[in-house]
């Protein structure tokens, strides 16, 4: 009689569940590939002439629980729900960076809107951005909330600070109107970004001074 060691035992053992866990995978199948969802710009472009401002954007920072891969939908109670069939095509910070230049290179007519980090060229004005949240609810609302501060380049360390909280409902629940509505949002904050901007007697387009420090909007 043939008698069985423990390694080849243990080698058989081994050997019967991988083929168990392959035989799950192919009665299974696999999980869908996710799709890969970008910001846009959706500013409208001035009708005014370019303005000679050189503006500086950023550093963007991203709240942690919002600087993932995936979609976040986030409801009433602090529960999160990743959508793992939605991912960003690009880090957080970083695509909400571009989308916002760009923004504010339409709504002011600048072409010198520059991301973090900006070129050696001199710069009139830094916005610094803290996104405290950037998600959409249960409902079908995206949400933005951002802290930023505005300085002018020659005196960073007297930067005014403002807070922006806008609201947008998607135009359904699925993730391309989602991630339009926080594109959306996104053009909101560049508008009042480019409302505190001082008046340029250039010819900039003018956006509106920003009347308050702190404003809530909710977009229809």
């Amino acid at each position: 009689m043939n008698r069985i060691t423990w390694s080849a035992a243990c080698t058989a053992v081994r050997m019967a569940a991988c083929i168990a866990l392959a035989s799950g995978c192919a009665l299974g199948g696999t999980s869908p590939s996710p799709r890969f969802f970008v910001l846009e710009a959706t500013a409208e472009a001035a009708a005014t002439a370019a303005c000679p401002e050189h503006l500086g954007v950023g550093p963007v920072e991203v709240a942690r629980y919002a600087d993932r891969p995936q979609l976040v939908t986030r409801d009433g109670d602090g529960v999160l729900d990743l959508d793992d069939s939605a991912h960003w095509g690009e880090r957080l910070d970083a695509m909400i960076a571009r989308t916002l230049a760009e923004d504010l290179v339409r709504i002011t007519g600048s072409p010198h809107v520059f991301v973090h980090p900006w070129p050696s060229a001199q710069l009139e004005h830094r916005v610094f951005v803290r996104v405290l949240r950037f998600d959409t609810d249960p409902g079908g609302r995206a949400h933005l909330v951002a802290q930023w501060q505005l300085a002018a380049d020659t005196a960073p360390d007297r930067a005014t600070t403002f807070r922006t909280d806008v609201e947008l409902a998607a135009a359904d629940g699925g993730p391309t109107a989602r991630v339009a509505a926080l594109s959306e949002l996104v053009e909101a904050l560049a508008r009042e970004i480019a409302g505190a901007l001082p008046v340029n007697p250039a010819g900039c387009a003018d956006a509106g001074r920003a009347g308050e420090t702190e404003s809530r909007s909710q977009l229809p």
